[in-house]
């Protein structure tokens, strides 16, 4: 179906090189609603609406622990707290990503979980992914339409929709889709500071970035590199060392969150959740090459020890040596994860598209490769692109743009220096855009069908527990051999003493030391295998 889009948009800009420009007057008018003010926003709603209805059939339940974890965390911020007490017996209460002991509270940067806690204020964290969808579809177009125009923009938008990070991710509570959102605005702010001088936009682009640095720290440094370059070369030009500085003030009390949360939370502003979950739990989870010794200060929990050895394997690959082979198959994952089918065209056009990047470009395209090469230091499977899909759309903007200059060579409109005088290209993308159309609307379907079936045991888990007949209660999880350690069913509640259920690890007979502390909840068994819930008082 791709490839078949793709052929009619190349037939339909060969065949109008031959069709007179005073024909096509009419392309001005969809230039123009292309081209307007508020475009942007129409589009960005529209594709945030996709991955809403698609997210919908699952109830809006996440799927990884990551996602469990930044969830809780957004709870407790909207309780007015940096952290819950700790639960009684912490090694039944273990939860991937999460702190138990000295406290509850997750383990990853506020920058996220203080966004999706004003949806929880409201009972309603989705409403916060809705609006961050909108930002980053919305300002991809903007940015694409100003580095192209309307017609390109629309259909790198459409591209995006079909890659199999994107539409997974936008479905998600990954806090990518904040640092993407930023990531995007911080690039319009630099733009629109170099175009009118204005000092609000450079403290706009200090702030977006302040804001992804306590979200994820090690992105913003990626991240941070070229903007950085192009900042400091302007302010040496013009001598506008005050506006610099107030920039630096601005981001510097952003920044000044990660103290505060390290305070907060464990009392001390040097030792951050994650530092202290890294230490307890996974001591090589840092960005390093060849393996480390170290081993975990607390017995991790089942799932984490699970997950602990597949990413020891992986870290015992992950060497000098073998950098490059790995910087290939990690190339490979994220371009077969960005480009929807048949790849190789794509990437073609990629290259394409790179060789007529304008100069703003360039700093997506510097953004992209920074990012890819900082997380080579970070042991991970090679297919967990996840990492990257705040620059994804620099990938999918120079293929469509690629696609472009074709179709302008083809259409003999080809003009480096004038992206908007090509009627002919411009109802070329058109056709590529609603030859796409059908296949955006099947990428939607299938997202929404995986996400069903993947959060099945999950919402089943979460209707059996709420129905159980005496609240509250202890429910104890018997994994099965069957059960993915990335996809725990025992979690944390924010206000766990008040949690009419508890979801705890089966130790065993251990399990009855837990009973014994708290008589006053009814103790259950969850069969994982069996998908069935057992009294342990009939």
């Amino acid at each position: 179906m791709n490839l078949l889009a793709l052929f009619v948009a190349l037939a339909a800009a060969a065949f109008l090189a031959r069709v007179p420009a005073e024909r096509l007057g009419w392309v001005d008018g969809v230039r123009r609603v292309l081209d307007h003010g508020l475009t942007p926003l129409i589009v960005g709603c529209a594709c945030a609406l996709l991955a809403l209805l698609a997210w919908r059939a699952a109830s809006f339940t996440p799927i990884d622990h990551d996602e469990v974890a930044y969830l809780l965390q957004a709870h407790i911020f909207a309780m007015g707290r940096w952290a819950s007490p700790p639960p009684p017996m912490p090694d039944f209460f273990g939860q991937a990503h999460v702190l138990v002991t000295p406290v509850l509270a997750s383990k990853y940067p506020p920058g996220h979980s203080l966004l999706l806690a004003i949806g929880a204020l409201f009972g309603a964290p989705v409403a916060v992914v809705f609006l961050l969808n909108a930002v980053r579809f919305g300002m991809t177009f903007a940015l694409a339409r100003r580095l192209s125009d309307g017609g390109t923009a629309l259909l790198a938008v459409i591209v995006l929709l079909l890659g199999k990070d994107p539409r997974r991710f936008a479905s998600s509570y990954y806090s990518e889709l904040t640092s993407g959102a930023l990531l995007l605005v911080c690039w319009y702010c630099l733009w629109k500071w170099r175009d009118t001088g204005r000092r609000g936009w450079l403290l706009g682009t200090a702030a977006s970035l302040g804001w992804i640095a306590i979200t994820r720290p090690w992105s913003a440094l990626a991240f941070a590199l070229p903007i950085g370059v192009v900042v400091v070369r302007d302010v040496w030009r013009g001598g506008r060392w005050k506006e610099l500085g107030l920039a630096v003030a601005v981001g510097a009390c952003v920044v000044a969150v990660i103290p505060l949360w390290a305070y907060g939370t464990l009392g001390d502003w040097r030792r951050t959740p994650q530092l202290e979950y890294t230490r307890d739990y996974m001591p090589f989870d840092f960005p390093h090459f060849g393996t480390v010794a170290t081993q975990p200060r607390l017995v991790p929990p089942p799932d984490v020890a699970a997950v602990n050895v597949s990413l020891r394997a992986v870290e015992q690959e992950h060497t000098l040596g073998n950098l490059g082979r790995q910087a290939v198959e990690r190339a490979y994952a994220l371009l077969d994860n960005v480009f929807p089918d048949p790849m190789l065209l794509f990437v073609a056009a990629m290259i394409v598209g790179l060789i007529f990047m304008p100069s703003a470009g360039w700093v997506g395209v510097t953004t992209l490769v920074a990012t890819f090469v900082g997380y080579l230091a970070h042991p991970t499977w090679s297919t967990w692109t996840v990492y990257f899909l705040e620059v994804e759309p620099v990938l999918v903007f120079a293929a469509v743009l690629g696609l472009s200059v074709i179709w302008r060579r083809l259409a003999h409109e080809w003009r480096r220096d004038a992206w908007d005088a090509a009627p002919r290209a411009f109802i070329a993308t058109l056709v590529a855009c609603l030859c796409f159309a059908p296949a955006v609307a099947d990428a939607t379907s299938q997202v929404r069908n995986g996400l069903f079936n993947a959060t099945i045991e999950r919402r089943a888990f979460q209707a059996g527990a709420a129905a159980l007949p005496h609240q509250p209660a202890i429910v104890f999880v018997r994994y099965g051999p069957k059960h993915s350690p990335h996809m725990s069913l025992t979690s944390n509640s924010a206000d766990w003493p008040h949690a009419p259920v508890w979801a705890v690890y089966d130790l065993g007979p251990r399990s009855e030391e837990l009973v014994r502390a708290e008589p006053g909840r009814h103790p259950y068994i969850y069969d994982e295998a069996a998908g069935r819930f057992f009294d342990l008082r009939p």
